[in-house]
């Protein structure tokens, strides 16, 4: 059967208190019992010693036992004595001069244990049966008023009786003692129980341990970086990601964020309690998109948490969808335009206008030709001059001209990265020349494209001649989320930006009354081998 957590505290807690407590009862009892057994001895001393040196009791061991006169009076001083349960006095031939049962005045001491007595001088305890019961007794000896001569001796007892029951006294003291303080303990066991419990979110140390491990298999299987810190700003949590990312090693675990990033923000966010989203930071000459989200518990901040990624990664992966995008655009353009030819041919076939479809169909095909002869001459990439064909069939489909400078040229592209860079760029550009350009109304917009290499450089060029971009403007149409044309747009001419900075290149905007052009400058990129048949 599986035993709940709380439960092992209690039951735990329970068991180590009264072991504990059993032990050290048995030990202080022995040690107490000691001491008792030393303190009744010195008090039978110290009462016998008082009474052998009292003139009453020498004067009276002269004269007979019923007319010493000593009875009444040891009976009062035994009344005033503690844990003193009879006093006889006795001369050297073991006649009792004093008894708590006058019957046994002149009577001799039963025992057997005071011959010791009656030959030597000195005071001693011993243990015997007498006539009271079991008893421990004081022999202290009696002298004449020379100090030389003895005279008798006095007997102070305690019963064994008295002792037992001083005993159980002291021992059941001792079981209210350690039951009392069981109850406080179980009382307190159950309430650290309880309170771990709540600490531990109710779960069972299982289930912590599988969490931990789930947690921690996650935590390395993510790409992004993750670093956590507590409300004093001690990392807590860095995972395998983080530390490629930081350029950190497990020794961070344990230090203060300070310590590591003396720049970190993540300590102002556990304070403040407001996330800061898509921060970029440079780290190791790395730029990094990170998110900081502050830690709650009980509606209070008590952490931080940042999550990092490489930025340069995000933006492949933003240029290689941007560039498929492109693509697909550009083919369902040419599906779009095709579709329209066909339904004109199907229309002039069922009209029987056979030689005017011929002719149509021979007027298309030729200048299909001579626009594929033309593109695919200067442009030896298929993948540029694929995109460049679908953005004329976008431009035919949408009523707008779209002119490509016959000394426009590009050579085969080897470097794919590259290659998807450039489909982005030009694809992001045309585009929102179009876009301007239809402003023109249905036949007026006029898109241009030039595209050529100059060593050791790629110049392309897009103009149209829409609305243009006010001077306020200028230098916003770049920034991440600025758009004009409303909300969720403002990201082709950002990721341009970052892309033409990344390769060292450079762009340009021209704004006059007539036309707005994108002039871009970009480098070959790692060699001359980057493009190849130029001319």
């Amino acid at each position: 059967m599986k035993i709940r957590l709380q439960s092992k505290l209690i039951l735990g807690i329970t068991i180590i208190l009264a072991s504990s407590g059993i032990v050290t009862m048995f030990l202080s009892m022995n040690m107490l019992l000691g001491s008792t057994d030393k303190s009744i001895e010195r008090n039978l001393y110290n009462v016998g010693e008082t009474v052998s040196q009292l003139p009453f009791i020498i004067d009276g061991l002269k004269l007979t036992p019923e007319n010493g006169g000593m009875q009444d009076k040891l009976l009062n001083i035994l009344e005033t004595s503690s844990d003193i349960d009879y006093i006889v006095v006795c001369d050297m031939s073991g006649i009792r001069y004093s008894h708590p049962n006058p019957e046994l005045l002149g009577l001799p001491l039963v025992g057997g244990d005071d011959i010791r007595i009656k030959t030597a001088s000195s005071r001693y305890i011993s243990s015997a049966n007498g006539t009271l019961g079991q008893a421990i007794r004081a022999f202290i000896p009696v002298f004449d008023y020379d100090q030389k001569t003895r005279i008798g001796y006095v007997v102070v007892g305690t019963l064994r009786a008295s002792i037992q029951h001083s005993r159980r006294q002291l021992f059941l003291y001792y079981v209210i003692y350690l039951f009392s303080g069981l109850v406080i303990g179980v009382t307190g066991a159950y309430m650290l129980a309880k309170n771990i419990k709540r600490s531990l979110l109710g779960l069972e140390p299982d289930d912590l341990a599988r969490l931990y491990r789930e947690n921690k298999g996650m935590m390395e299987a993510l790409h992004e970086g993750i670093i956590a810190i507590d409300k004093y700003g001690t990392i807590t949590l860095l995972n395998e990601s983080a530390k490629e990312l930081l350029g950190l090693d497990e020794s961070s675990l344990g230090k203060d964020i300070y310590a590591v990033f003396p720049n970190s923000r993540l300590p102002v966010v556990a304070v403040s309690g407001e996330a800061e989203n898509n921060q970029e930071l440079k780290v190791s000459g790395r730029v990094i998109i990170t998110n900081r989200v502050p830690i709650f518990e009980k509606g209070k901040a008590t952490g931080a948490i940042a999550t990092f990624r490489d930025k340069t990664m995000l933006i492949q992966l933003a240029e290689q969808l941007t560039g498929a995008n492109q693509l697909v655009g550009s083919l369902r353009a040419s599906t779009h335009d095709f579709m329209n030819k066909m339904h004109t041919i199907l229309g002039l076939l069922e009209l029987s206008e056979y030689n005017r479809a011929k002719v149509f169909i021979l007027d298309i095909q030729q200048k299909q030709q001579d626009l594929n002869k033309r593109l695919f001459n200067n442009f030896k990439d298929p993948v540029i001059a694929g995109l460049i064909l679908g953005k004329v069939n976008v431009c035919n489909e949408q009523g707008i001209k779209l002119f490509v400078s016959g000394d426009s040229h590009l050579g085969e592209i080897h470097d794919k990265d590259f290659l998807h860079t450039l489909v982005m760029i030009i694809g992001n550009l045309v585009d929102n020349a179009i876009e301007s350009a239809r402003n023109r109304g249905a036949g007026k917009g006029c898109v241009s494209l030039y595209i050529s290499p100059q060593e050791p450089e790629i110049l392309l060029k897009v103009s149209d001649n829409g609305i243009g971009v006010s001077k306020e403007n200028r230098e916003m149409i770049f920034k991440q989320g600025f758009s004009t044309k409303g909300p969720g747009r403002g990201m082709g001419l950002y990721l341009i930006r970052q892309e033409v900075d990344k390769l060292g290149g450079n762009i340009e905007v021209i704004n006059d009354e007539e036309q707005i052009v994108f002039s871009v400058r970009l480098p070959y990129g790692s060699g001359s081998d980057t493009v190849e048949g130029i001319g």
